[in-house]
């Protein structure tokens, strides 16, 4: 994906602080002239973030106009370069066995022993830190620490959380790995350094809980279940489990902050009749995740549906729309 911003200005040549007053378009043509899905984001004080996601390399032209007028050294030029060579490849653990359905990756630290560490470390040091990418292998029952440099296998993990070819999703957390198996219908907190399940979540309301994800600004667990139809919202202090969104529900919004940004995109099929997901589409949901920017993507099937959520006294609140996006 290339970004780019573009700065409005005044008549004078000033740049502008408000913000949604400027009527921009933005072409994006990949070499064969065919125009690219873009997405701009107005971030509110004047200017406008442009992303572009194309499936071509070579040069492409970027057409930028203000008030139906190309801007200044518009039309670009953007090269772009074709795929990379991948640094190392993963095909089998340590036993010989294969990969059977890699269900999920997750990348983040886990506390390994004094001994296991580089020589310049001290000796006072009883928790040293690093980074891992985990591999749920599903059809294995298993889970593949790698080092992130060379892709090597650091350590296989298995038990609980892991069993019956069930485990479908996981998240990274501080406390350690939140995986869901939906045979079981539970959630499990692994310490992948231990092996140990340091927590477990079940409701009756799970029915077929398969993906998982984890709000950085609340700590909150979202888990969608097919099954019920419903995303599902988890205090992990609490152990408490609530319908999000889904079957039998009804929107609630908490107050659009003028600061906000707001965003517009080529990629935009429809616009729902209802803020949040018909319970059909949660019945279809293929993986979930929430950005730094407290958004809420689901992926089900071959679109991408975006809601927005942020923090208001302390409670989780659905915000403005949600933007139902065809993927290439």
């Amino acid at each position: 994906m290339a970004c780019c911003t573009i700065q409005a200005v005044d008549y004078h040549g000033r740049p502008q602080s408000n913000s949604g007053t400027d009527p921009i378009e933005v072409a994006f043509t990949e070499p064969r002239g065919h125009l690219v899905p873009t997405d701009i984001l107005d971030i509110g004080n004047g200017c406008y973030e442009v992303s572009m996601i194309t499936p071509f390399s070579g040069l492409h032209k970027l057409s930028v106009k203000i008030l139906n007028r190309p801007i200044r050294g518009s039309p670009f030029s953007v090269h772009v370069k074709p795929t990379q060579k991948r640094i190392w490849s993963l095909k089998e653990g340590s036993d010989g066995r294969g990969l059977i359905q890699p269900f999920a990756v997750a990348f983040g630290p886990y506390p390994v022993r004094p001994s296991e560490a580089s020589s310049n470390a001290t000796q006072n040091d009883c928790s040293i830190t690093r980074d891992f990418i985990y591999v749920l292998d599903t059809g294995n029952s298993r889970l593949l620490v790698l080092n992130p440099a060379d892709g090597s296998l650091h350590t296989t993990v298995t038990g609980e959380p892991l069993s019956g070819q069930a485990a479908t999703g996981m998240v990274w957390s501080p406390q350690g790995l939140w995986i869901v198996n939906w045979r079981a219908k539970q959630l499990f907190l692994l310490d992948p350094a231990t092996e140990q399940v340091l927590s477990s979540v079940s409701s009756p309301l799970f029915k077929e809980p398969t993906s998982i994800a984890r709000c950085p600004l609340t700590s909150r667990l979202f888990i969608a279940d097919n099954g019920a139809g419903c995303v599902f919202v988890c205090d992990p202090e609490t152990c408490s489990v609530d319908v999000f969104i889904g079957t039998n529900t009804t929107s609630v919004y908490a107050d659009s902050d003028a600061s906000t940004p707001t965003r517009h995109s080529t990629l935009i099929r429809t616009e729902a009749s209802s803020h949040l997901p018909q319970p059909k589409v949660c019945k279809l949901i293929t993986g979930l995740c929430v950005a730094d920017s407290g958004e809420l993507i689901l992926s089900t099937g071959t679109c991408i549906r975006v809601s927005f959520i942020f923090r208001k006294f302390f409670n989780m609140h659905t915000c403005m729309k949600e933007y139902d996006s065809v993927l290439p």
